[in-house]
């Protein structure tokens, strides 16, 4: 995600209680999001600090867990996933999410030191920051340890089922979102099959869940990697959903992918015993419709102020060039703007334009339209 206002540029510091923060951080209170850290030692002499975003129902708890896990993009960002579309509908039905943020990742600390090609080096690494938030979680008064679901998208699929075979404690299911571990000139699937077949150790119960224009590992190969999985005597169900838009690997962060993938989740959380009925509405952001004020591309239409023109129209091009669900927001004055690519990229603009704006904000751009 990105973020300007007034010139305004991304800053990390060093927080009260001795966590790395971003200047650019967006806390969903709606939906209680908080960010706790804790500290993992990978070695002797090693240490680093995690930041775990934490979204929690109002009231006193104690609330049954989620633990979501992230994947790693290809080139290497560093940006945060928070996965707020899937929060949201945990939190309504009254969990507390959890999302650790790895080392290099989303203000985490450490070193992006991952070894190519090699899926359990990586995940055995990976480890540490689901036991990192358990430790925080069973901290906690208001969060129930005894009812724990872990869910992981990408590579985070992965390491939920190979964190399953420790048969942790609480932990009743774990649900696999696009899962696996991809990487470019070598052969990944070999070692791949391999550690599903590992992961088979589990005695908890598992869905996978993949869409069916999925570009990093499509239909076929998540029937291989499942069959693995089943032969070495795992328990779980596999599911593929109908094409997502764009890219399917993305369904589960992305808004559009709610209604294909919750009631697969829905109905494997109660076959473990775990509660789905909504005890709270949290309301979406309205989304306004396409305008007419001015063509997408139209960079000179757009109102900024005169003087912030161009240093306006600049980060606008670059908006215009991110892929992905993304919005622009703009102050009413023109003074002031943010712009997000993300799953939730309207709260995000909005918030990021009216941290530093002196007028309210609103949005002026979504995807391909314009909405001012």
């Amino acid at each position: 995600m990105k973020r300007t206002s007034r010139g305004f540029l991304l800053l990390i510091g060093l927080a009260l209680n001795g966590g790395p923060t971003f200047a650019t951080d967006h806390l969903d209170r709606r939906i209680g999001e908080t960010i706790l850290y804790e500290r993992i030692s990978p070695r002797p002499g090693k240490s680093f600090v995690i930041r775990v975003n934490t979204f929690l129902p109002s009231g006193p708890g104690p609330f049954p867990l989620v633990i979501l896990n992230h994947g790693i993009d290809p080139d290497g960002s560093r940006d945060r996933v928070r996965f707020q579309v899937p929060a949201r509908e945990f939190v309504q039905r009254g969990y507390a999410v959890m999302v650790p943020q790895r080392r290099s990742f989303g203000g985490s600390e450490g070193p992006r030191d991952w070894p190519d090609c090699q899926p359990g080096a990586y995940t055995r690494e990976a480890q540490r920051e689901i036991h990192a938030t358990l430790r925080l979680a069973l901290a906690r008064d208001d969060i129930d340890t005894r009812r724990i679901l872990l869910v992981g998208h990408s590579v985070g699929g992965l390491v939920g089922l190979k964190t399953a075979e420790q048969d942790l404690p609480g932990v009743v299911g774990v649900v696999n979102m696009a899962g696996g571990f991809r990487w470019e000139n070598c052969d990944w699937q070999t070692p791949l099959l391999e550690e599903m077949r590992q992961a088979a150790a589990s005695r908890i119960p598992s869905l996978w869940v993949y869409a069916e224009n999925d570009r990093m590992f499509p239909p076929e190969l998540a029937r291989q990697l499942f069959a693995s999985y089943r032969q070495a005597g795992g328990a779980g169900r596999l599911r593929v959903l109908a094409a997502h838009p764009g890219d399917g690997h993305l369904f589960f962060p992305e808004r559009s992918g709610l209604q294909a993938w919750w009631p697969e989740v829905e109905g494997f959380m109660r076959a473990v015993g775990l509660p789905t009925r909504k005890v709270r509405h949290i309301a979406e952001t309205r989304r306004p419709g396409e305008s007419g004020f001015a063509a997408i591309g139209d960079v000179d239409s757009v109102p900024f102020v005169e003087h912030e023109r161009e240093a306006g129209g600049k980060d606008y091009r670059t908006f215009l060039e991110a892929a992905g669900q993304r919005a622009f927001a703009l102050s009413e004055d023109g003074d002031a703007w943010g712009w997000s690519v993300s799953a939730n990229p309207l709260d995000e603009a909005l918030e990021y334009c009216n941290t530093n704006s002196s007028t309210p904000c609103r949005a002026y751009a979504l995807d391909q339209q314009v909405v001012w």
